[in-house]
């Protein structure tokens, strides 16, 4: 699954594993951490941040079949399921917007301001909200008795995973 490491790079590759585990959430709770006195952000925080960049950018990639998907939906149903997948790319802007943000924070403390912890709660916010949203269309879907598509059911998953803890609260 993954390559071998070179010594001395495995804890430092595997607390980035747990921060991306743990989503955009972990983000908005890092930032607090990073401040004047502690100068710049660790190598955990920068590899975060690239891990967080990998998730939308995979979200990104389903979003694309999704909105090819929508198209086979039509009335409610169809304004429904546009309007999860609408949702879920903006939301996906606003999270990679904040993770900009965060690693320019994570490169400075000058530019450290609490940009970009608001940023990222933002985004976290609008992520929380096109989950709900998805759940919401991929159930109008199966109840109408249409099998759910697959690209819907991944950018749910997707979604999910970058925002983080949150999601197991659903």
């Amino acid at each position: 699954m993954s390559a071998p490491r070179a010594n001395g790079s495995s804890s430092a590759r595997s607390a980035a594993s747990r921060f991306a585990a743990a989503g955009i959430f972990a983000l908005a709770t890092a930032f607090p951490l990073v401040g004047a006195s502690t100068g710049t952000a660790g190598p955990n925080l920068t590899n975060f941040i690239a891990a967080a960049r990998t998730q939308t950018n995979a979200v990104s990639a389903t979003l694309a079949a999704a909105t090819r998907e929508v198209r086979s939906f039509t009335g409610e149903l169809g304004t429904v399921v546009a309007g999860a997948v609408a949702s879920a790319s903006a939301a996906t802007a606003r999270a990679d917007a904040a993770l900009t943000t965060a690693a320019e924070a994570a490169a400075s403390v000058d530019v450290f301001d609490g940009r970009a912890t608001v940023e990222v709660e933002d985004a976290q916010v609008a992520l929380e909200a096109a989950s709900a949203e998805l759940r919401y269309a991929t159930d109008r879907i199966a109840e109408s008795g249409r099998a759910v598509p697959t690209s819907l059911t991944e950018l749910g998953h997707h979604i999910d995973f970058l925002r983080g803890p949150a999601s197991s609260s659903r």
